[in-house]
């Protein structure tokens, strides 16, 4: 047996691990400024469309309703699919996706921008994972994972950073072209490095080694049973944690830059460069989680993040404008590090290499459930009651998370 997975390693070795690594954290880093990118420019967008909180809160939750719809059946046949053909489609439809945006900026012409990237996104978050576990074993996963989403967060913090300087120059269509360049990058380079022999013999060693670990009961491992994992409670529990988080994450982020313009009356650019520090925190909690959670344990960890996301909704509302205010905006990139908890916890959920972005999928469907519903119901919440108000009442919808905390 241990020959067998010497040479199944030195097959896998095309290319090597920080290379592909590195590829799944560019596609990330994508994802990222696709999630966020008319945020940073919401209230120039809101003009230039003639649109409300309403109208605007839909366009945004457009890209997260794809992946809402798609997660889980992409799931289904991305074994079958493959990691290579999946990531260079995804490539292709963020191109045209960019080409939608930069030359059509009507209500339409984005919307329909928006669809593409959220074709792109679902395939890049149900495969990146599921590569990186072929990639890395269990223990270097937990690890790693945390890295891939701490990219999630640089592009969010790229979209805040960059974006608004187009809006000086009077730019608006080139908040669409940001992205060509690094997803030409990610498929020049991904193409000769993630080929059909890698690809397998990626998979066979991450095959060998769960057969040198705890085997896989057989009704599992021979497919017979697709939904096993579905079924386990822990599944469903792990899947609601990630829908009450991200709800009540994207609510505050889809919104903020906007609720420090309008009620706050703090510029534009400033208020999207005081939301961007919440992206670099979330960054460093997003890559730190990991090896904290390996030394106090999941559960104190996620606990703990969940209270800090519900007292952050409340410190919105009660903190003055200044300094502390801008802390608490920063904080708030500390409940993404609550998706990497929640992302650990699939290789237990489901030990299977095969059934795995099944698992991956559920929890991406529920993540994007609470970040579409985010973007369209606090919207309209805003619209009803005031901004104050909404983030009030998402304190007690914070703390639905715990939901969770049986599973972790």
């Amino acid at each position: 047996m241990q020959n067998k997975i010497k040479v199944i390693e030195k097959r896998a070795a095309f290319s090597p691990d920080w290379l592909y690594l590195g590829l799944l954290m560019l596609a990330y880093v994508i994802v990222g400024i696709n999630t966020y990118r008319l945020q940073p420019v919401l209230t120039t967008l809101m003009d230039h469309l003639s649109a409300d909180t309403s109208r605007i809160g839909f366009l945004m939750s457009v890209c997260t309703f794809v992946t809402l719809c798609l997660a889980i059946p992409f799931g289904v046949i991305l074994p079958g699919l493959g990691c290579r053909r999946a990531m260079i489609l995804a490539v292709i439809l963020e191109l045209a996706g960019s080409a939608a945006g930069f030359f059509f900026t009507t209500y339409e012409g984005i919307a329909v921008s928006q669809i593409l990237f959220g074709f792109t996104n679902t395939i890049a978050t149900v495969c990146a994972p599921y590569l990186l576990q072929m990639v890395y074993d269990k223990k270097k996963f937990s690890v790693t994972i945390g890295y891939l989403n701490a990219c999630q967060t640089v592009g969010m913090a790229a979209a805040f950073l960059i974006l608004p300087l187009f809006l000086a120059q009077n730019a608006l269509p080139q908040v669409w072209f940001f992205t060509v360049i690094p997803s030409l990058l990610l498929l020049l380079v991904w193409i000769p490095a993630m080929n059909r022999s890698a690809e397998r013999a990626l998979l066979q060693r991450a095959d060998a080694r769960q057969q040198k670990g705890t085997p896989v009961p057989q009704k599992e491992e021979d497919g017979g049973d697709k939904a096993l994992s579905m079924k386990k409670p822990e599944t469903w529990l792990a899947a609601a944690s990630t829908f009450f988080i991200m709800f009540s994450a994207g609510a505050v982020l889809n919104f903020a830059s906007s609720f420090l313009t309008a009620v706050r009356g703090i510029p534009e650019g400033r208020s999207a460069q005081i939301v961007l520090s919440s992206a670099i925190v979330g960054m460093v909690c997003s890559a730190l989680v990991g090896i904290v959670c390996s030394r106090i344990g999941r559960r104190k960890v996620f606990i703990a993040i969940v209270t800090i996301l519900a007292l952050l909704r409340l410190l919105m509302v009660i903190t003055p404008t200044g300094i502390l205010l801008n802390l608490v905006i920063a904080l708030q990139g500390v409940p993404a590090a609550g998706i990497v908890v929640i992302n650990t916890l699939v290789p237990d959920l489901c030990p299977s290499i095969k059934q795995r972005p099944l698992v991956i999928s559920m929890i991406s469907t529920a993540s994007m459930a609470g970040m579409c519903l985010s973007s369209t119901v606090f919207g309209m919440m805003i619209g009803w009651w005031g901004y104050d108000r909404a983030f009030l009442v998402m304190v007690p919808v914070s703390l639905l998370a715990l939901a969770g905390v049986r599973a972790v």
